[in-house]
């Protein structure tokens, strides 16, 4: 037979749970975990670590620079077509980035540099010389003929990027050193 229930005595609602459910028991073995849940929110910002050993110092580079003072000591005669002006003699040619023969010049860093180009022309020669930047003409110097000498002298700044070729070309005529 059933076990005898306690008298309800109506005093307390515990009583009633009492009597309808019974005591509690131990706790049982858990189950299997669930499917888990996304990412949650981040959390605060962390205090900050301590300062590192300061490192050792770094090789400083050796500037890139670029410089040459060039001289054409013989005269060159033109023909009717352009081509290079060479030159015979470098006074200066920092890190050999002007090359003689072709008279043309090799920017080693982006930059704007300057140049000055005289020129001689006597014994009523024209002469016309072109200072280029790649295929583009930047600058012209010209003298016409006459019963004079003439010195031509023109300076100009231009804007290069690594490795842009300046040479000087002259178109025809006579191109006389300047002493």
């Amino acid at each position: 037979s059933p076990p005898a229930l306690p008298a309800w005595t109506g005093s307390s609602q515990r009583e009633l749970l009492l009597l309808k459910l019974g005591e509690h028991g131990d706790h049982g073995p858990f189950g299997p975990d669930g499917i888990a849940g996304g990412p949650g929110l981040m959390g605060p910002e962390g205090k900050s670590g301590l300062r590192g050993q300061t490192g050792n110092p770094g090789i400083m580079p050796e500037p890139v620079a670029g410089a040459f003072s060039v001289a054409r000591l013989s005269s060159q005669e033109g023909t009717t077509e352009s081509r290079s002006l060479s030159f015979e003699t470098a006074f200066v040619n920092v890190a050999g980035r002007l090359d003689l023969p072709s008279g043309g010049y090799a920017a080693p860093v982006p930059g704007v540099y300057h140049f000055n180009i005289n020129v001689h022309s006597w014994n009523g020669r024209e002469t016309f010389l072109h200072v280029m930047r790649n295929e583009d003409a930047c600058a012209a110097l010209h003298a016409q003929p006459g019963q004079r000498s003439v010195s031509l002298s023109q300076s100009l700044l231009l804007p290069l990027h690594t490795d842009d070729k300046v040479p000087a070309l002259h178109l025809g005529h006579h191109i006389q050193p300047d002493n």
